[in-house]
């Protein structure tokens, strides 16, 4: 038995063909309906070309697939159980934030205890400080 099979490569090659941030915002968009490219690119910023080339991509992986309507050609997800992979890496990130949080909150926390307790270094007697004429 093979060690990497088929099931393996269908999911590196989906993950691989989700695996940029202005394809996972056109998923995000689709996940509100079909939409034409014209409809995505405002909410995109990337150019129509780009983003045809974004959207061949997923289309050729088999995540978006397409119908014309008149002159338009409608994109959609193809399958819904795209959005639990998105909605799993939105929950890790969540979680890495919260640690990472926590993580900034304890070392601020540790920073100011330690400012507290060091103490000023006292000028010798006789070093005074120059504030002007007096």
């Amino acid at each position: 038995m093979p060690l990497i099979g088929d099931l393996q490569r269908f999911k590196a090659d989906y993950l691989k063909a989700m695996g940029h941030p202005v394809r996972v915002r056109v998923l995000e968009i689709l996940r509100q309906g079909e939409a034409a490219v014209a409809e995505m690119q405002p909410q995109l910023g990337a150019e129509v070309a780009n983003l045809s080339q974004h959207l061949a991509v997923l289309r050729g992986a088999g995540i978006v697939s397409t119908r014309k309507v008149g002159l338009r050609v409608l994109y959609r997800v193809r399958d819904v159980e795209v959005f639990v992979i998105l909605d799993a890496l939105r929950q890790i990130f969540s979680q890495r934030l919260d640690s990472m949080q926590t993580l900034l909150a304890a070392d601020d926390a540790r920073r100011s205890g330690s400012v507290r307790s060091r103490r000023r270094p006292q000028r010798p007697e006789g070093d005074a400080a120059v504030t002007g004429p007096s």
